[in-house]
Order: C-alpha cells, then structure tokens, then sequence
C-alpha cells in the first residue's frame, strides 16, 4: 500500500500480525534507501502499547522517527 499512495506521516503500529511494525518500518526505510521510491522520506511514528525503554531503543533502531505508547481517549 505504501508504494501505490503518498502519505504525509505513517502512525506505525508495531503489533501487527503476520509482518509487525519493525518488519514493515524496515522494508519502508528500504524501499526509500534503493531509490524505489522518488519521494522523499516519510516520517513514521512507531505506536506500541508498551512503555519501556527497550521498546523505544528498539523502534528508533528499526528508523522511525518517535516511539510513543498507543494515545488514550480522554475520559
């Protein structure tokens, strides 16, 4: 999908079946690197319900931009 439509930002959700966020987030970066793509570099904000430092370290390690835990609804 993201090769057939342009996107301004990518909300990455990092718990997807079959191919999770880091997987697709790579594949992306990829896709960008090999000139693929003409576009330029869409930012990608990974969203996870997990809140640890590790997670973070391991969304900024599969290149997207911010890590942030899955917003809340105001109550």
């Amino acid at each position: 999908m993201y090769l057939k439509k342009y996107f301004d930002l990518i909300l990455m959700d990092i718990q997807m079946p079959i191919l999770d966020g880091y997987g697709a987030t790579r594949l992306i970066r990829e896709s960008e690197k090999n000139n693929e793509d003409t576009r330029a570099r869409v930012p990608i904000i990974a969203l996870t319900a997990h809140a640890t430092g590790m997670d973070k370290e391991k969304c900024l390690a599969s290149r997207s931009e911010e890590h942030t835990s899955e917003l809340q609804s105001r109550q």
